[in-house]
């Protein structure tokens, strides 16, 4: 199952057991870091993440740092992120009424 994040909209990463959003925001699909295209997410939901390590390889194998199912992203370490629509790129904190 691919996302299902509606286009246009902006979505932050809320950590379970977090009340605080990561940094980075995504669009249309695409993972930015202030104004920065960082990651994408393919057709087959797969969460590519293009940080490299100093030498130049990929951080990830291929870049996949995780997998995004509907609204949740889990990365390769296991960690889940719920994937919350905001009003703009920059909201801190998540809407009232959400975990």
């Amino acid at each position: 199952m691919a996302h299902t994040m509606n286009p246009k909209r902006y979505y932050r990463a809320l950590q379970r057991g977090n009340d605080a959003f990561i940094e980075g925001h995504f669009y249309n699909g695409r993972f930015y870091e202030g104004n920065n295209l960082v990651g994408q997410i393919d057709d087959d939901g797969a969460f590519r993440y293009f940080e490299s390590k100093d030498d130049g390889r990929p951080t990830f194998p291929e870049h996949i740092a995780g997998y995004v199912e509907g609204l949740v992203l889990t990365l390769k370490d296991g960690s889940l992120f719920d994937l919350i629509e905001v009003k703009s790129k920059s909201s801190s904190k998540p809407p009232a009424g959400q975990p």
